[in-house]
């Protein structure tokens, strides 16, 4: 059964999820081919979504699953333990704003985070909403079943529906604007 879409225009708001988190920053479009290259596997099974202060986010062209992918902008990267100390929390971090996108989205019954690397060496961390009734729940998706690719209209909305989402999470809270004896309601418990 594919879940794609059946949540992404309802607010699926938890407060843990709501909280913005302020160390990623999104880029306007991808590094240029001269200062990353990806994997031409993983260019060729998935689509771009956006680029944050570390990792390049990408949708897996896979319809049975949602399914993300954060692959580190650093040359010859291929296992976390091998990062810098800085760049593996910011691999953290941006692997948390992922999560919560995708819970916020798609509400799941888990999420799956792991690293192979087994076929593609480029260091590369999977995102991937399961769900009880999913084609291949409780088994791991690698290898289950076929690979349905989306629509080329699902597949723009749901990039687009991603990427909103994702940056809302990430972007920099506003200053306040009242005194600090005042308190401001939040914006997120206000639209529920």
């Amino acid at each position: 059964m594919r879940h794609h879409l059946t949540n992404l225009s309802a607010d699926n708001s938890i407060d843990s999820i709501n909280q913005p988190l302020t160390q990623p920053t999104q880029r306007t479009k991808p590094l240029s081919e001269a200062t990353f290259t990806l994997h031409p596997q993983l260019e060729k099974d998935s689509v771009w979504i956006t680029d944050l202060d570390l990792c390049n986010v990408r949708l897996i062209n896979d319809n049975n699953y949602p399914w993300i992918i954060l692959v580190p902008r650093r040359d010859n990267a291929t296992e976390i333990y091998r990062l810098s100390r800085e760049d593996q929390n910011q691999l953290s971090i941006e692997s948390e704003a992922v999560c919560k996108t995708m819970v916020s989205i798609f509400t799941p019954d888990k999420m799956n985070v792991a690293t192979i690397g087994n076929i593609v060496p480029q260091l590369h961390i999977h995102h991937i909403a399961r769900f009880d009734n999913d084609v291949a729940w409780p088994d791991p998706v690698w290898g289950y079943t076929q690979a349905i690719a989306y629509e080329e209209q699902t597949l723009e909305q749901e990039v687009k529906v991603i990427k909103d989402r994702l940056m809302k999470l990430i972007a920099p809270q506003a200053a306040p604007t009242s005194t600090p004896t005042e308190k401001t309601p939040s914006p997120e418990l206000e639209a529920n």
